[in-house]
């Protein structure tokens, strides 16, 4: 995700660009989580994602369609340099 960045800008352009990227992730799922909580009683819906966590639902496997995707993106935004 993050090739090439380094040997054309530097590393500090390569950990910003990270940071950005962590930055974004960690707001598209505040707002997933927000508006999840907004459908409904909140105590209903925590069991349900309770329900989730437990069975594995919300598990990434090799299995998930976009697994390898998600481990490109986990591979660029936790590797030090």
């Amino acid at each position: 995700m993050f090739e090439g960045i380094e040997a054309k800008f530097g590393k500090e352009k390569l950990e910003s660009e990270r940071v950005q990227v962590r930055q974004i992730t960690i707001n598209q799922g505040t707002a997933m989580v927000d508006q999840f909580i907004a459908r409904g009683e909140k105590s209903a819906l925590c069991a349900k994602v309770d329900q989730g966590l437990t069975s594995g639902y919300f598990d990434i496997t090799p299995k998930f369609p976009l697994y390898p995707k998600a481990m490109v993106l986990v591979d660029a935004v936790t590797k030090k340099a």
